[in-house]
This record gives structure tokens, sequence and C-alpha cells, in this order.
């Protein structure tokens, strides 16, 4: 196992090898980095491969991959995800261009939680944002949606802080950088916090600093692990609009809530529901958009007697695929024919209906009461 997360590695390392080139290469060589390691120039361009990468491949003398084994093996909490592990994420596995590798700091279960969605918005923002953050956040949290938001300033720490004041709450972190290091330092404290009751992620190696252009990478991740994005407070230039626009070519739910036409920090919102994002001024308005979902009581955060037997009468056809044994979401996605979309819905509504369990590596099963 340690020679095959070395070859991934290894070949993530590599220079000029980027997710798209990466996932290319796993598709011509059956997922087996190391034959593509061993391959020579003129096997790898007869594959298609541009010259450059075979180039970068067949010169390869770097061991930069080995800070990421030893900081995997520092800490009990740190874990390397590959893109065929069964922890990866369903819903990120199937945007244009996933990260074929993820670092993981943390509660390793929180990765496989569903549903989840996006909090993002402007590092500059009010206090009126913030509060609309927090609370959204804190409420999703209590109604059992995992949080998803990128630790920046401003909305997205916010978000994370909501989350984490609740019980059981899940927010998961997505870093632009290597998890070695902490972007911004003043969120030292916040990213230790999340790691003590759920997870960091990144797409970058150890030692990879948070350069500019990697935030648009982080941004696809955030908004690639969700049902939905919820944008609050982003002026024209914010980059939530940039996770917006990723969350449209994803086919995902974007949110936008509005504010005073007369403050430019809600500019960019204002403009997402000018293009048909929806716009959102409770949690009800999001929980609504999932049909699957809206069996919610939103105002009493439960689900009432009445509603949970309208549930009960009205099972998605997704449960017939459910026994007691536990099953994977790609292996309900397989049988059913359903879309990813579709399953990790009707999944969310049988869970809340209690009519399946899921267990600490993100199977489901039915419910005993069920």
């Amino acid at each position: 196992m340690a020679d095959h997360l070395s070859d991934w590695l290894r070949l993530w390392h590599i220079p000029g090898i980027g997710p798209r080139s990466f996932n290319f290469l796993l598709e011509k060589f059956d997922y087996q980095p190391e034959r593509i390691l061993a391959s020579s120039y003129i096997q790898l361009v007869e594959q298609n491969i541009s010259k450059r990468a075979a180039r970068a491949i067949c010169e390869d003398q770097t061991d930069d991959y080995l800070s990421d084994l030893k900081w995997m093996q520092a800490n009990k909490n740190h874990h390397i995800i590959l893109i065929t592990d069964t922890q990866y994420p369903s819903l990120l596995k199937n945007i244009p261009n996933p990260p074929p590798i993820l670092y993981v700091c943390g509660q390793l279960n929180a990765l496989t939680l569903s549903p989840r969605i996006a909090v993002v918005g402007g590092r500059k923002s009010t206090m009126h944002g913030k509060t609309i953050a927090y609370e959204f956040s804190q409420q999703l949290c209590e109604l059992g949606i995992t949080i998803v938001s990128g630790l920046a300033k401003g909305i997205d720490a916010q978000a994370h802080r909501g989350a984490l004041n609740t019980k059981s709450g899940k927010t998961i972190a997505v870093l632009a950088n290597g998890l070695d290091s902490i972007y911004p330092s003043d969120h030292r404290t916040l990213a230790q916090q999340i790691t003590e009751q759920s997870i960091l992620v990144s797409e970058f190696p150890t030692r990879v600093k948070p350069l500019p252009q990697h935030f648009p990478r982080r941004n696809r991740i955030i908004s690639g692990m969700c049902f939905g994005t919820i944008v609050i407070e982003a002026a024209n230039k914010s980059g939530s609009l940039i996770t917006a626009r990723y969350a449209l070519e994803q086919g995902r739910e974007v949110f936008a809530v509005p504010g005073p036409v007369n403050n430019p920090l809600n500019d960019g919102c204002h403009r997402l529901i000018q293009d048909g994002a929806k716009l959102t001024s409770r949690v009800s308005d999001i929980l609504i958009e999932f049909e699957d979902i809206a069996n919610f009581d939103v105002q009493n955060r439960a689900i009432t007697p009445e509603r949970k037997a309208n549930s009960a009468n009205n099972s998605p056809p997704l449960l017939e695929f459910i026994e007691y044994t536990p099953i994977s979401i790609d292996a309900l996605i397989e049988k059913s024919g359903l879309t990813p979309e579709q399953v990790c819905s009707m999944l969310t509504e049988l869970e809340i209906g209690g009519r399946v369990v899921c267990d600490a590596y993100g199977q489901y099963s039915r419910s005993s009461t069920d």
C-alpha cells in the first residue's frame, strides 16, 4: 500500500501535471500510476499525452512526495485519500477534473457525511452578513446538514463557527494550500476546532503556499462537494462568485442572499439573482429547493408526525435498493440508474424520515425501526 500511494504522490508532484492531465493519464493506464511512471517517452506520446507532460514524467527526479508521507505518518488524523478510495466523496468525483488526491486533517468519517451545503461570501463583510452566515449554518447543521466553506475571513469563518456551535454539527474547510500550514494564520484556532469535530481538506501537497491561482481550484472543490451553494455579501469581484459559477457548471443549486442596494458588498448576490439564482432570506428557502428535504418542519426544526407518515407512504424509489446490509452511494447510483444528485437527495429524505441510517464510512442501511 505504501508503494502504491507513493506512486500516486510522485506523479502528483511532477511539475505541469494538474487534475486534468492526471485524470487523463489515470484513464489511459487503468488507474495504475506505477505503469505511467515506468513508461518511456514514446509510450506516453503514443497514448496522446502531450510531449511536455511526457518529458516531465520521464525526467522526474523529485522526491518532494516524501514530505507528504511524513505528514501523513506524523498524526493519526492526517489522511491522504485517492479518487479510487471508498471515502472519496461521490458528488466531488462527478465534477469535471476532480482532484485525484485529497489531503485530509481531522475526523475522516466527516468526509462522507451527506447532505452538504456550501456557505461562502466576501472577506469584507458587515456584521449583518456575518450574522446571517452564522445563523444559516447553525440552523442547517441542526437539521443534519454539513457546512462546507473556505476558512477565509468574513463570511466563510462565520459559517464554520455557526456549524461548530451545534451539538454535533459538522463543517468542512477547504484550503488553497498544503495542510501543513493554515491560511489565514489568524484562523489557526478555528482550524484546530474544525479538526477536532470535522475536517480540513486540500488537493495541494504539503509545503504548497496559498498562491492566488490556487483559490479558484479550491472553490471548485467547495461547490463540487455540495448539493448547493449559498452566497452571502459578495461584491462584484468576490471570489465567492467563482464558487457560484462552478456550482452552476456542476449542475448544483445556487442560493443568493439579497441586501441593501446601496451596499456594494451585495452587488454580486443581486447579479446572481438576476441570472437565476434562488433569492434566499431564510433557511426554508433553501430546503424547499430540495423536494426530498422538504419533509422538514423548518419553523420547528423537526418532522411533524403527519409529514413523517406522508414520507412513509411515499417512499422514494431508492429505498428498494437499500437493505439492512450497508451499501455505498456509488453502488446505489449504479443499481438505481439515478443521478448522484437524485440519489443523495433521496438518501437525505430517507435519513430524515428515520428510514435509513448512515454509518461512519458513509454507507447506508435500513433503519432497525423501519
